[in-house]
């Protein structure tokens, strides 16, 4: 005799076809306060209306003074990460300068691009640069020592194996 005393239902909605939907959109952009050792970054919230995985191809930044009349930087980043279809995602991508900040307000100018280099997203818009803090300049100060440090142990170790090379062929 059998008994069934769980029962669960599983309701969904499938779709079966041959076609593949590639619709996706950027629903946001913010551009991010940093400190002043730090790379503008930028904050993407992205909805994947397609059945399949997609996202933008690529980001540019233009940064600006603080009057929005000199443009002072420009790059671009590929660093988008696919979002699953029927689903949304925020990514955060960084935009590397060499620049050095001063404290201050400062014009970014942000596209967003598909596949044919199309701008899909854009947005123009005041961000804040702050002063580092102690810790900053604490962490900044021992990234800079780490550096040094491993200039100075890769030096070293190459000039004992030069001179260990001498000797096994001054032996000879």
């Amino acid at each position: 005799e059998m008994c069934i005393r769980d029962r669960g239902r599983i309701d969904y909605t499938l779709t079966v076809g041959d076609n593949v939907v590639k619709k996706y959109s950027v629903s946001s952009i913010s551009i991010l306060d940093i400190s002043e050792n730090q790379n503008p970054k930028a904050e993407f919230k992205i909805k994947n209306e397609g059945n399949v995985s997609a996202a933008p191809v690529a980001a540019s930044f233009e940064l600006f003074n603080k009057f929005g009349t000199v443009r002072l930087g420009f790059t671009e980043v590929y660093d988008f990460k696919k979002i699953e279809a029927f689903s949304e995602g925020v990514q955060t991508l960084e935009f590397p300068m060499d620049i050095k900040f001063s404290p201050g307000e400062y014009w970014g100018d942000i596209k967003v691009y598909d596949d044919e280099g199309k701008t899909i997203s854009s947005i123009k818009t005041i961000f804040n640069v702050k002063e580092n803090t102690f810790i900053d300049k604490v962490i900044f100060a021992l990234k800079r020592a780490a550096g040094v440090l491993i200039v100075v142990v890769v030096g070293g170790v190459w000039y004992i194996k030069k001179r260990l090379n001498n000797k096994i062929t001054n032996k000879k």
